[in-house]
């Protein structure tokens, strides 16, 4: 038995890497992994890949797991990563904990998603999930009172402006970023969940109204929806163009510890917010790739989406060859612009782009906070005008020649 689709091609290694995608076994699956291990491997590239794709622990589990015979280097090198990682993730849980409790004692309500949180709601045992940072979403108007609460914790903030530098950097901004200072987790303190240069209207009171609690770390949190939070790991992974395999296995492993998550309600919300292609693409990755349980009118309408399976032979070549595609946030994207279901998102996509100012842009002049609309102008003359110019004057300019001796130049 095979996870390749029909009309896919996979070499051995990505083929490893879809097997192991999975945090509880398979039976029906074992057998196809222990002969790809048993073949020609290039181990190199295999854990490469894995590392890229942020696998490393779910192959180190599965290696294990298989009692899989490995290079020596291989088996050094695995186990180092693997113990790099769960050190860095009890540190983490550490650094969640005396956050939720610091939000706690200061009456900040604030909803815990990804990372850790992910981890205890779709994974079968820790570790299973490469964690780097700490998520939360809080409410805007208690931002004030959050930034001194973390900065009791010994995180740094370095993100302080003036009232208009702030006014400007909240619109096309999404969330706060504190440093860790002993390097476990930063924490993003989210007040949107996408950058101001999305259109996508998502209820965000209708999140908090949804939210439940789970345990995590020993402490109750509060948490988005199963539904929700499906929602979110589409845009999320949607926003950053389905970069990991990790994105897809995180939809996959949720969908199996979740069997009776609302697919009525999660495909109904997702259209009245303009993101039901975004979902149908999650939900079609997951099952396709991984075996998913989508439910087959789910399936089906993903399937008679032909932007649908465009885009999933496009993050299927890209993913298999192993390159880090990183792609600017803000800048932008065929891919976010046609994956948006409706004709206005996308040209408010465009434009929001294309005019948003950023606080870099108040360094070219300082104006008054009732004048901050004039930056759209300035931005647009900046970006696209003066810019382009300079990078153009800077690619022609003659380059000063370099002496040369015998031993070389000078």
């Amino acid at each position: 038995m095979t996870p390749i689709p029909p009309g896919h091609d996979a070499i051995a290694e990505w083929e490893i890497l879809l097997l192991c995608a999975r945090s509880r076994p398979e039976p029906a699956l074992d057998e196809r992994l222990r002969r790809l291990f048993a073949g020609p491997i290039d181990w190199g590239r295999l854990i490469r890949m894995a590392w890229i794709n942020r696998m490393i622990p779910l192959l180190h589990w599965h290696v294990l797991r298989l009692g899989v015979a490995m290079p020596d280097w291989s088996v050094e090198h695995l186990a180092e990563t693997k113990a790099r990682n769960d050190d860095r993730g009890r540190r983490l849980i550490e650094r969640f904990v005396a956050l939720v409790e610091a939000l706690d004692a200061a009456k900040i309500p604030a909803i815990t998603f990804k990372g850790p949180t992910l981890e205890a709601l779709a994974y079968a045992h820790p570790g299973q999930r490469e964690c780097a940072d700490l998520d939360i979403l809080v409410h805007e108007p208690d931002l004030r009172r959050l930034v001194p609460v973390i900065e009791g914790l010994g995180y740094r903030f370095d993100d302080r402006f003036g009232p208009l530098e702030e006014r400007i950097f909240r619109r096309y901004h999404f969330a706060y970023e504190f440093v860790d200072p002993t390097g476990a987790a930063n924490i993003d303190a989210h007040w949107r969940l996408l950058p101001g240069t999305w259109t996508i209207p998502l209820d965000y009171e209708g999140l908090w109204q949804r939210s439940g609690t789970t345990q995590v770390g020993g402490r109750a949190v509060r948490v988005l929806a199963d539904e929700d939070l499906l929602f979110y790991l589409a845009l999320h992974s949607t926003k950053e163009r389905w970069l990991r395999l990790r994105m897809v296995c995180d939809v996959a492993e949720l969908l199996r510890a979740r069997p009776m998550l609302d697919w009525n309600r999660a495909l109904s919300d997702a259209t009245a917010q303009g993101g039901r292609r975004i979902l149908l693409l999650a939900a079609h990755l997951a099952a396709t790739w991984l075996g998913a349980p989508v439910p087959d009118p789910i399936r089906a309408h993903a399937g008679a989406d032909r932007l649908i399976l465009r885009f999933e032979r496009e993050i299927w070549a890209s993913m298999q060859s192993g390159k880090e595609d990183f792609s600017r946030l803000f800048d932008l994207s065929w891919f976010r612009f046609l994956v948006l279901d409706r004709f206005g998102d996308r040209i408010g996509y465009i434009a929001r782009t294309l005019a948003l100012p950023r606080v870099v842009h108040t360094q070219i002049v300082k104006l008054p906070t009732w004048l901050a609309w004039a930056y759209i102008p300035i931005k647009l003359g900046h970006d696209y005008v003066l810019l382009p110019v300079w990078k153009l004057i800077q690619r022609w300019r003659p380059q000063p020649r370099i002496a040369r001796t015998e031993d070389g130049p000078r």
